[in-house]
């Protein structure tokens, strides 16, 4: 039917997303990139839901033009909350070493690689 949702809150499709997510089946990653479009298609406001989403982009599917392109139109946003800004520092921080280790030919920047590199 025209209008129907899939969820009866922000809350709800969030929620459905971390239970899928954190049943880890892989088989499901198809199903859960679906739940968050969905979820983010049916409340486009909630930040909550959309930073998921760019987490997911990023550290589940391997997706990164993608996740650089959202979390550029998230640092534009001035009234995210500092938990939300955290997020994505810590996100940034993160693909920040994961490109210094390929640089590197590693998986992971460690002291012992480092050492080992040198």
């Amino acid at each position: 039917p025209s209008g129907s949702t899939a969820f009866d809150s922000a809350t709800d499709a969030l929620t459905s997303a971390r239970m899928l997510f954190h049943m880890g089946r892989e088989s499901d990653q198809d199903f859960l990139a679906y739940i968050v479009t969905r979820g983010n298609a049916e409340f486009p406001m909630f930040h909550d839901l959309q930073i998921f989403h760019l987490l997911s982009l990023r550290f589940i599917f391997r997706d990164t033009s993608q996740a650089n392109m959202l979390a550029k139109a998230f640092h534009v946003q001035t009234s995210l909350a500092l938990d939300h800004r955290y997020v994505l520092y810590s996100m940034d921080r993160k693909a920040g070493q994961e490109s210094e280790a390929a640089n590197l030919g590693g998986a992971q920047v460690n002291a012992i690689s480092v050492m080992e590199f040198n």
